[in-house]
């Protein structure tokens, strides 16, 4: 009955370690089932990362294009003005030089029409003294004519005023 009782117990023992195993090999299932849950997870959430980290990569590639084009177009704007201000620059200059230009023509015109005007001041009044130098000795000579009758000539062929 000892050898009975020690079968049944062994048996006990059997089953009940199948039972340990069963409830053990339940848990490892368990434990597989949600390993593979989260390595499914880890993958979802690794390939999410990897299209957000592709995205903002091309993102960033796009503005750098962005700030190269943006760059180029300031440096074209920055010639142009310094083009446009050279430009202005030179108007300027060319300006203020045909100003001065006008100005030296305006008193070179001026000093001229001075200097005309002097030399005919001047000759009016020579002719004017040389009129008041003659006029005398004309009357002079036209009242001895008219006193002895004798016709008057002129020798400078219509010039004279008794002509």
């Amino acid at each position: 009955m000892e050898c009975r009782s020690l079968l049944w117990a062994n048996k006990d023992a059997e089953k009940e370690k199948q039972l340990e195993v069963q409830r053990l090999q339940g848990i490892v299932a368990d434990l597989e089932n949600k390993l593979d849950n989260q390595t499914a997870e880890h993958a979802r959430s690794a390939v999410a990362h990897d299209l957000e980290l592709e995205a903002l990569k091309q993102q960033e590639e796009k503005m750098r294009l962005e700030i190269v084009q943006i760059k180029e177009t300031t440096d074209r704007y920055k010639k142009e003005l310094t083009v446009a201000m050279e430009r202005e620059s030179s108007l300027e200059r060319s300006s203020a030089q045909m100003e001065v230009d006008w100005q030296r023509r305006c008193e070179g015109t001026e000093r001229e029409v001075y200097a005309k005007q002097e030399q005919l001041i001047t000759g009016l009044t020579k002719q004017r003294d040389e009129v008041r130098t003659i006029r005398p000795l004309w009357t002079l000579l036209f009242e001895s004519q008219l006193n002895s009758n004798l016709p008057l000539k002129c020798d400078h062929h219509g010039s004279c005023l008794s002509c």
